[in-house]
Order: C-alpha cells, then structure tokens, then sequence
C-alpha cells in the first residue's frame, strides 16, 4: 500500500529533479473532505469522465515536500484503481494489478502519457506506453467514447464486448439485466459492430 502512495506521490510533483531534496519528508496519509477534493477536480478533464465511478466519501489525502496536497478516490467497483489530484492541478489515473507484493504491474497516467510498472520477482522494469495501452490494459471506463458506437479503430468485437460487459455490469441489477434480458447484450453488441 505505500508503494501506492509513494508512486502517486512522484508521479503528481511536477517540479524540477532534485537529489538533496526529500519529496516526501514526512508523509503522512490522513482522510481529507469532499469538498476540497471536488474544488480542485470539478473542472479537471480525467475528473469529469472518471466521476461517476469515483467513491467520493472515503477521501485520501497525503501531503507532499512544500505543502503540496494530494487527494485521492478509489474508484467504487475496484479499490485497486485510484484518481489522484493534487493542489499543483496535476491529475493522475493509478490502476494496481498487483498478484502478490512482487509480481504484476501497475498503470500511471498524466495528462497523455502513461507508464507501466512491471514486476517480476521484485524487480522492475518502468516503460512508457501509449494512452491506448493503457486503457486496454488498466482503464476500460475510457472505453469507446460517448457515442452510441464504442468500438475503437483496430480493435475486436470480443476486446470491445467484453469492455463494454464491463463497463455496464457495474452493480448486481446491471449484471443481472445483462444475464437475463438479450435485448441488453444486442445493444452491447449493436455498440460493439460499428466502427470497425
């Protein structure tokens, strides 16, 4: 859990590389309110397409070198996926999928980039990779767009079924409508047929 919060950390300061210079001198996560999370994600552009699947009671907060703030909300299907702000205006989109405390990776992305951190044994390996990676792998809620047609260029009508499954089963009646009613999973699949 701190290997959370130390990369959120890092990943939000956006100043300029300093050796002598602890980021972290005394870290120290509390809970923070709504309010202040909200005044500095209302108008965010990850904040707006990510709010609805954001837990906003349970906020974190740490705070950084320079009184730097940052605030967190795990996202409410999947504690393991984090938006992160910070009072610098920084946003960050965490996804752990961690299998034990040395194996798998974690996603991080900024404003268009993203990165991957794998681990393999406790080693790791940090390599840049496209938005498109990232979202296929760590963040199906960017899936498709806001259209009727959520099939993405290149992608496979599986890949954006099951994206798409995902996204709309997101509580027990939604998976059970999906399950039971065929006029939900044509409607998946009408959204997944164009755009091809």
């Amino acid at each position: 859990m701190k290997i959370v919060f130390l990369i959120a950390l890092i990943a939000l300061m956006s100043c300029s590389r300093n050796s002598e210079k602890s980021l972290a001198p005394n870290l120290v996560q509390t809970y923070a309110d709504a309010k202040s999370f909200l005044a500095l994600a209302k108008d965010k552009k990850m904040f707006t397409t990510l709010k609805h699947y954001l837990d906003v009671t349970k906020i974190e907060q740490v705070v950084g070198a320079e009184n730097v703030r940052i605030y967190m909300a795990r996202f409410k299907d999947n504690p393991n996926k984090i938006y992160a702000v910070s009072s610098l205006g920084n946003e960050i989109l965490y996804s752990g999928n961690m299998r034990d405390e040395k194996n798998g990776s974690i996603g991080l992305m900024k404003d268009g980039e993203a990165i991957a951190i794998e681990f393999d044994d406790g080693n790791k390996v940090i390599k840049d990779i496209t938005n498109g990676q990232f979202q296929n792998k760590y963040a199906t809620e960017f899936h498709g767009g806001n259209g009727f047609c959520q099939r993405e260029a290149g992608e496979s009508f599986g890949t954006c079924y099951r994206a798409e499954s995902d996204e709309f089963c997101d509580s027990f009646i939604s998976c059970v409508a999906l399950a039971t009613q065929a006029s939900v999973a044509i409607l998946l699949a009408i959204a997944c047929s164009c755009n091809a």
